[in-house]
């Protein structure tokens, strides 16, 4: 369970972190305002908000209520709500944001320029856009599988940890009355 909070918050992490550069960049570097980076920003906090609300209901014991119908669709519009925001508003916002204000969408602008020495070759600001594009896809996609699995996973959590609480003695206890199944027997046995 710790490694797939851990890569929830290495996606929310990446997050915080690629819109903190694009920010830190534009108004340190540029000097410039955050006004073209607005949806970028909202987008991003919104999913982030959504994750961590999904994350606490993970967390939240078993209601003593069974699924229904209009909850398990509740969760199903919200699922698909944060996967549009993750795999579609957030990248294109970002792609956007790089491409007018930043305007890395050219191959002419050379971010780092290698000595030959070393590595020869350049890479472009377009190819840094991507590489980020790309790395916000990946941790999201990885994120949603480790919440995925963490769902489905949170009763047996519970119920192990439910047990570990519970005294050795009581957990091997059996009523006299019932069989190995759990349920009542009719007749004794031998007789």
């Amino acid at each position: 369970m710790r490694v797939h909070k851990a890569i929830v918050g290495a996606t929310l992490g990446g997050l915080v972190t690629v819109v903190g550069v694009v920010l830190g960049y534009h108004v340190i570097v540029q000097g410039n305002s955050y006004a073209g980076a607005e949806r970028l920003i909202y987008s991003s906090l919104l999913q982030i908000v959504v994750m961590l609300v999904v994350m606490g209901m993970i967390t939240r014991p078993r209601p003593a209520t069974p699924l229904t119908w209009s909850r398990a669709m509740l969760g199903a519009v919200v699922v698909s709500g944060l996967s549009l925001l993750a795999l579609g508003t957030v990248p294109n916002e970002f792609l956007n944001f790089a491409g007018s204000e930043l305007h890395w969408d050219r191959r002419d602008l050379v971010m780092f320029n290698l000595p030959d020495a070393i590595v020869p070759f350049d890479i472009s600001r377009q190819a840094i856009r991507d590489i980020l594009v790309a790395g916000l896809y990946t941790n999201s996609f990885a994120a949603f599988l480790a919440m995925w699995l963490l769902w489905q996973r949170r009763y047996e959590m519970a119920e192990q940890r439910a047990a570990a609480n519970e005294a050795p003695a009581e957990a091997a206890a059996v009523p006299a009355g019932t069989s190995a199944y759990g349920r009542p027997l009719s007749k004794q046995a031998g007789a």
